[in-house]
């Protein structure tokens, strides 16, 4: 039973592959230069960074994967070794950019596909092409327009329009409609036209309206040269001259869809991506603009992806991580300091942060002096502190309260949590003992005692006016 349904839910499922080069580039010249306070250039990761997580909001897929270029020639060098030596020298703010930007897809433990010797386009239509009856849709983002050829009834190509929300979406349909010919002569098309993106020539000639009409009729190179008699004599002349071009042209448009990809679809679930890498990319890069942002999205993750399967980085597996604690009974208070947890508008937790009591807000007066706690621990505790005055509990000021959003929020500003769980997955802690030394520690550590000693009285004082 668990193997079938494993089958089908993988069977209706959505792949995305992103073209990453082809992000990048478009990233690095539609934002002006940016740069961290200690001059690294960030406005290919910034913008590539915003692409992404608009193309996962956007198709919302089940499994993902980035695509990278071979680091050494390709095979088509070995053919041609013309080919595409027109394009320019990458800009050094760009090249610099480039490896931090690879770094931070496996940050996020998103899987590439990469072989050496071979362009992104065959290994994404390598692996497209063996997998795509395994999924219900593969859609694929790209600027390159040799990716058309791949359209399929599963595959879809989605390219940039002058604004990378405007995406073109590319099926068999809208293809034949703008091109005039089937996608199965598309690389034929090519060859004849040439590509200048390439350097692929084509035959000299030959413009687009001839070479529809070619393709239309003979579909492929052989057919061409086998029926050159019922051409016009200009363009059989010319084709003649010239079908060893044709060739090395055709072999060198014609994406490879045989390679071995040592990756399976299992692996590219999106709900294996380390979500928590976000924030620290956030305060690493400072993209203080993306805070909201990405706050928004990783809400609207957890809520499509109902957590998350594994974070794998850095050699290290992390299950999902939320706070762990047991509800008991009865419960001793260390040193008079109490964990508290706020479950709903009418009960609260409190414990030593490995175990809890459940109460009833309306008991809580007399919980706390009965049990003589003076030290409150906890995350967001205005309310609490609220809720402590209302029962009647005077002098506010002789009680402690550790705010750990409050806390985090002085040492890492470009950062927001709404929950406990969301730092635990960014401190990748599950125990609220750990969290709360942990922050402790980073309140020394970033000199910051004083700070905090002055916002909680703040906070003190506005709750007590509060009431």
């Amino acid at each position: 039973m668990y193997f079938v349904k494993s089958v089908v839910s993988l069977f209706m499922a959505k792949l995305l592959i992103i073209d990453t080069y082809g992000l990048i580039f478009r990233a690095y010249h539609a934002y002006p230069l940016l740069t961290t306070s200690d001059g690294r250039p960030t406005n290919a990761i910034f913008g590539f960074t915003q692409m992404l997580l608009n193309c996962i909001e956007k198709f919302a897929p089940d499994f993902i994967v980035c695509s990278l270029e071979s680091e050494t020639p390709t095979f088509r060098h070995e053919i041609d070794s013309n080919y595409k030596a027109n394009r320019k020298e990458v800009d050094t703010e760009l090249k610099v950019q480039i490896p931090e930007i690879i770094n931070l897809i496996s940050r996020l433990n998103i899987k590439v596909l990469q072989k050496n010797g071979y362009e992104a386009d065959d290994v994404i239509g390598s692996f497209a092409v063996q997998n795509q009856n395994k999924f219900d849709s593969i859609e694929i983002i790209t600027g390159d327009r040799d990716l058309l050829q791949l359209i399929s009834p599963k595959i879809r190509i989605f390219m940039p329009g002058k604004k990378f929300s405007d995406l073109i979406e590319f099926n068999e349909i809208t293809f034949s409609e703008k091109f005039g010919i089937q996608v199965s002569d598309y690389v034929l098309y090519k060859s004849l036209i040439g590509d200048s993106s390439d350097n692929i020539k084509g035959v000299p000639g030959i413009g687009p309206k001839s070479a529809t009409e070619i393709v239309k009729k003979f579909h492929s190179v052989e057919a061409i040269l086998a029926n050159l008699d019922e051409l016009p004599p200009r363009i059989a002349e010319a084709i003649s001259e010239n079908q060893y071009l044709l060739k090395k042209y055709y072999d060198l448009s014609k994406i490879k869809c045989d390679l071995e990809i040592d990756l399976t679809p299992e692996d590219l679930k999106v709900k294996r991506m380390n979500i928590t890498a976000l924030r620290q990319i956030l305060d690493e890069y400072e993209f203080k603009s993306l805070s909201t942002k990405i706050a928004k999205f990783i809400d609207k993750f957890e809520k499509k992806y109902h957590g998350f399967d594994i974070f794998d980085t850095e050699n290290i597996k992390y299950k999902s991580l939320e706070l762990e604690y047991t509800i008991v009974d009865y419960i001793n208070f260390e040193q008079n300091t109490a964990y508290v947890i706020k479950t709903s508008d009418h009960h609260l937790r409190l414990g030593n942060g490995k175990e809890f009591i459940e109460i009833d807000q309306t008991e809580i007066y007399n919980f706390v002096i009965l049990k003589q706690i003076r030290k409150f621990i906890g995350f967001n505790l205005k309310d609490f502190i609220k809720l402590l005055i209302k029962s009647g509990i005077h002098h506010i000021e002789n009680f402690e309260f550790i705010d750990l959003k409050l806390a985090w929020h002085l040492i890492k500003n470009t950062l927001t949590f709404d929950h406990i769980n969301e730092l635990c997955k960014y401190l990748q802690l599950t125990s609220y003992v750990a969290v709360y030394h942990h922050t402790l520690e980073q309140i020394q550590k970033n000199e910051l005692v004083n700070l905090f000693e002055i916002e909680k009285k703040t906070t003190n004082s506005t709750c007590i006016n509060g009431i």
